[in-house]
């Protein structure tokens, strides 16, 4: 890597920059970092934390430490014209004041120099793990804000407990607001009585709280399979990468193909289960061993097996990409094989 770090950052810099300008408090706060000095802290508690400093404008303005330390107020006494009306109190200020923002600019500048001294006196390979470090905080917050924008459904765990009735009386014990709404103290109750009700009377909820969260969860695919290709359709690859999961593109991957298709079982893994594998005493550990110890015939009949479950396996995964590319999702396809080379995996169905 370069000895000029700040020249490597640029391009990313740029990236969350662009994402900062639809929220002006975060722009200033993130980009030019001007609501945090760093005048008083040490260097290898700056070091730490280098996204503090790093993600800063190149040179601090009068009017971007005004901006950064007033638009917290502006915002909260007025809801339009944030811009404008931080310009025009800019514009009215006494020289007075103008000359502390000056002085507190030029404060700034000075900290850019002392962090910029701090990073080109690191041996080079304290500079990639300090860009590693601020690359991968730059990415969460990417990820985080994407998120948020694009309104990612979530899988909320249904409780139990939630099935436990409650009586008046139990009712009468809650305040009116936590009555009507919930909370901890509900929870609390519901606890207490769970620990009083029969076996039998567990297992039946238990047996309701699971059809509730199949359901909840098969609500969820639908959901998060929309999310999905909608993203893929409208965003571009490089901006939504960061956000998709290998995990949950595969479990939408096979919502949307109707069929799961599971893996092929290896001759061992067929002996593993089987009843001359059980006869023997079989275990994972020990698997390998007892099968090179079986009779060429023994083998051979579990090798026959196996390139039985491959025909079987590749025709899932076959009828699966089919489906999917019936239903016009190719380019779903495509990313999730781009994902899985991403991420190192083998760009197959079952990654």
């Amino acid at each position: 890597m370069s000895s000029n770090m700040f020249s490597v950052l640029i391009p990313a810099v740029k990236i969350v920059s662009k994402r900062c300008t639809g929220n002006l408090l975060r722009a200033n706060r993130v980009c030019f970092g001007l609501s945090i000095s760093i005048s008083d802290r040490k260097d290898d508690d700056l070091l730490m934390n280098p996204e503090t400093f790093i993600l800063r404008k190149a040179s601090p303005t009068p009017y971007n430490v005004f901006v950064a330390e007033n638009i917290k107020r502006v915002q909260k006494d007025h809801s339009d014209k944030i811009r404008e009306r931080l310009s025009e109190e800019y514009k009215s200020l006494a020289i007075g004041e103008l000359l502390k923002y000056e002085e507190k600019a030029e404060k700034f500048k000075k900290d850019q120099e002392r962090y910029r001294k701090l990073v080109e006196d690191l041996p080079l390979e304290a500079k990639d793990e300090l860009l590693l470090t601020v690359l991968e905080k730059m990415e969460k917050k990417i990820k985080t804000k994407t998120l948020k924008e694009t309104n990612k459904p979530s899988l909320k765990h249904f409780n139990v407990l939630n099935l436990v009735t409650l009586t008046e009386g139990d009712l009468q014990t809650l305040s009116g607001k936590v009555r009507e709404h919930g909370g901890l103290r509900k929870i609390t109750i519901r606890r207490e009585k769970w620990k009083t009700l029969t076996e039998d009377e567990k297992e039946r909820l238990n047996q309701e709280a699971k059809k509730i969260r199949e359901q909840e969860k098969l609500s969820y695919l639908k959901e998060l399979s929309k999310w999905m290709v909608s993203l893929i359709e409208n965003k571009d690859i490089d901006e939504i990468f960061p956000i998709l999961e290998l995990k949950e593109m595969k479990m939408v991957l096979d919502h949307l193909a109707e069929i799961k298709p599971t893996r092929a079982r290896t001759s061992r893994n067929l002996f593993l289960s089987s009843d001359l594998g059980k006869e023997l005493g079989v275990t994972v550990k020990n698997q390998s061993e007892l099968y090179n110890n079986l009779s060429r015939e023994q083998k051979g009949a579990f090798e026959e097996m196996a390139k039985k479950e491959k025909e079987r396996a590749d025709k899932e995964k076959l009828q699966w990409q089919n489906m999917l590319e019936q239903k016009g999702l190719t380019k779903l396809i495509q990313v999730w094989k781009e994902l899985c080379v991403m991420h190192g995996k083998k760009s197959n169905v079952f990654s």
